[in-house]
């Protein structure tokens, strides 16, 4: 790996090793067909990243039932995502991350690999539903940014114990927010920005007290800010810009002494008084934030 190869690799250089456990090709200048992994029953990781290989994924990947890492990000792979990939019963990182030519869906049937641990496929053209991941307890990092997943989130359960990066940003997403986004209890990083979502942001989210960035932006998002947010005593960035969100800024938010950056900008409807941060500012269209708002004609009435 690493070491300035170039062209293609001759055909059949690698068939004669069977016994091959792990091939490292990454970070060269290889180009042509990806090589095909069905000389190497007991091969355990396959990495060729950053290279100029072309193609589609050979199907007989779905063959190497001992392999755990598959690595083919920054090449030129293109065709469809092949099926029976829900046959790599060890697999552990899978990712195809930033193959613009890639295309089809993800299959449903990802959710068997329940040893999977890191899944990326961020910066291709993979359309359709998002698989459940729900029962992959062990799952660490998810990256589908940059892609054409539509359709709602599914549920993310109470299983999801290891995740701590779940980044679905740029797509075309739609829906809810899901509540049981909350009990994913270590994660440190949600972005879920320029999507279609609908609704408020759940009062449960207040419960992500590991959490660092919050990436909300981009999507048409209503309700107020929930004051239960402001439990996010770690929370470095909030991105809220460009939703429908409106009410006040919770006066609570003063309290989140790690917050640098947060952004409400094109939220029309935020008013009241601006809140100080400790360590940051309040980036918004309307610098001061002192606009009224408005009052509730029949609790004026109550009054």
């Amino acid at each position: 790996s690493n070491q300035q190869l170039g062209g293609r690799l001759p055909k059949g250089v690698l068939a004669p090793l069977i016994n091959l456990r792990a091939l490292y090709l990454h970070g060269n200048a290889l180009k042509g067909p990806l090589p095909d992994p069905s000389h190497w029953p007991r091969i355990k990781g396959v990495y060729l990243q950053d290279n100029l290989f072309e193609g589609r994924l050979p199907a007989s990947v779905a063959r190497l039932t001992q392999l755990q890492a598959l690595n083919v990000r920054s090449n030129n792979v293109s065709g469809e995502v092949p099926r029976g990939l829900d046959r790599l019963l060890e697999l552990q990182e899978l990712d195809l991350s930033f193959n613009p030519q890639l295309t089809g869906t993800m299959p449903a049937s990802i959710r068997r690999l329940t040893n999977l641990q890191w899944f990326r496929v961020n910066g291709c053209q993979i359309r359709g539903p998002i698989p459940k991941f729900n029962k992959l307890g062990k799952l660490k990092v998810v990256r589908l940014q940059d892609n054409q997943f539509s359709g709602p989130l599914p549920s993310f359960g109470t299983k999801m114990v290891s995740l701590l990066e779940f980044d679905a940003g740029n797509n075309l997403l739609d829906g809810t927010l899901p509540e049981d986004l909350g009990d994913v209890a270590k994660l440190r990083s949600l972005d879920l920005t320029f999507n279609r979502f609908t609704g408020s942001i759940p009062s449960k989210f207040g419960l992500l007290t590991n959490l660092d960035w919050l990436k909300l932006s981009g999507n048409l998002l209503t309700g107020t800010l929930p004051p239960e947010l402001a439990s996010l005593k770690l929370v470095q960035a909030l991105y809220l810009e460009r939703n429908l969100l409106g009410g006040p800024i919770p006066p609570e938010y003063g309290s989140l002494w790690q917050l640098k950056e947060f952004n409400v900008e094109h939220n029309t409807g935020l008013c009241g008084k601006s809140v100080k941060l400790a360590r940051g500012q309040i980036k918004s269209s309307n610098t001061s934030l002192e606009v009224p708002c408005p009052v509730d004609i029949d609790s004026e009435k109550e009054l």
